[in-house]
């Protein structure tokens, strides 16, 4: 027999606690660069039809065969493009152009490796392919203690370990790029302003990997945006964290992994948006992690739980979510805790086993909340009927709000003297 429990007043703010106000002189400034950068990851993060079909591995261009390429600090990069032609000469208007290129490693842990460089370079429109299992760091593309790089449309196949690694790297940004069969897609260990952007991972036909399979893994690390990446047939996690803040992961693809979304030790609001999670074991799975926000996702056909939450983890916020036909002999999520929110003020999730009755009154919420697993008592007071079934859209003004308070937080934590590069 179910239990009425009608709709209760509860004053669960969509907004995290205030932070007691600090005076800085150059406040304006500030926020007009908070301006700036919520317009563009609002624009960045834009709703569009979620992609569901399998990544393609791009056709090949004419490619120029070269042997790997080793970079090791700022003076070798400049006489490596003297020697190679390579335009450009490191500016931020005008940076090197690493392009064109097939690279078989051969055996060797990568096929380009740049290190200690912080001059602004491109690697574009490159092919490169089996780099060794041998090493631990082995990389199609490995970046260490590199600054102000892009890599796009390169194309990675059969790398041993990463397809491709930034280690200790900032502004870096991956865009456009493939990796097929890598048992790691993109590894990033102690970066800190990086973007991996419309890009797809794919370890479908692998066989004889050693170690994790991750489609995205990013660790110790912080102010990172994926969004609009494809990530397919990964048996351990599509989408991994681990110790990192201020993540912005938004629209992405993940199918086909034993955890679609996997949060362990995210403590600053990393919001998980408009995403699209399809045939895992569990969905979403949040470990020892406090203050997130998961909105305006598709969580649908997992064998498991669609989310879990586990662990110490307090103060997530999930609303406006769709769970579909996730655990098909019970409940969709579940919460070990009991102390995060699965509503908003006004609406909570639409669950595809709970859309009735909404009679008293008709308003398109569904009359009695949706209890989840769990011995907490954790439940959505306000889970969706059908007539109100999220439509994403990540530019909405609750987490245009939710941006700018990272985006200020982080600010504040950030001030002081910086070290200079050695």
């Amino acid at each position: 027999m179910i239990q009425t429990v009608r709709k209760p007043i509860i004053d669960r703010n969509i907004a995290p606690p205030s932070r007691r106000p600090r005076s800085h002189s150059n406040i304006f400034v500030v926020l007009a660069l908070i301006a700036g950068i919520i317009v563009a990851i609002s624009a960045q993060c834009a709703y569009s039809p979620p992609k569901t079909s399998e990544p393609t591995i791009p056709a090949r261009i004419a490619y120029t065969e070269h042997e790997p390429i080793l970079i090791t600090g700022n003076t070798l990069f400049a006489s490596k493009a003297s020697s190679e032609g390579w335009p450009g000469d490191g500016t931020p208007g005008n940076p090197y152009v690493i392009e064109g290129y097939e690279i078989d490693a051969g055996g060797w842990a990568w096929c380009i490796h740049i290190e200690s460089t912080d001059v602004h370079f491109i690697v574009r429109d490159c092919y490169l392919h089996d780099a060794s299992y041998k090493y631990d760091d082995g990389a199609a593309i490995r970046f260490y203690d590199v600054s102000y790089g892009t890599v796009e449309n390169c194309s990675v196949e059969r790398s041993g370990r990463f397809g491709f690694l930034a280690w200790d790297s900032s502004h870096i940004s991956f865009k456009n790029c493939t990796s097929h069969i890598a048992p790691i897609g993109i590894y990033l260990p102690h970066c800190h302003h990086i973007t991996v952007a419309g890009s797809s991972f794919d370890n479908s036909g692998a066989s004889g990997q050693l170690g994790y399979k991750y489609g995205i893994s990013i660790y110790g690390s912080n102010n990172v945006v994926a969004e609009d990446n494809k990530v397919w047939d990964y048996a351990d996690n599509g989408l991994v964290t681990s110790a990192s803040s201020n993540l912005f992961l938004c629209h992405n693809t993940l199918n086909g992994s034993s955890t679609g979304i996997n949060l362990a030790h995210a403590v600053h609001f990393t919001i998980v948006a408009n995403n699209t999670v399809l045939n895992s074991s569990v969905g979403v799975h949040v470990n020892l992690s406090n203050y997130n926000w998961f909105t305006d996702n598709r969580i649908e056909n997992s064998t498991g739980y669609g989310m879990w939450l586990t662990g110490t983890s307090t103060g997530n916020r999930v609303w406006n979510n769709s769970f579909l036909f996730n655990n098909p002999s019970g409940t969709q999520a579940r919460d070990d805790v009991g102390t995060n929110f699965w509503n908003g003020t006004e609406s909570g999730n639409f669950w595809s086993d709970w859309t009735t009755p909404d009679v008293s009154p008709a308003d398109g919420i569904v009359d009695n909340p949706y209890v989840l697993d769990g011995d907490v008592g954790a439940m959505d007071y306000y889970p969706l009927a059908p007539s109100l079934t999220p439509i994403p859209e990540f530019n909405s003004p609750v987490i245009v709000i939710g941006i700018t308070i990272m985006i200020v937080a982080t600010f504040m934590a950030s001030r002081g003297p910086r070290e200079k590069r050695p």
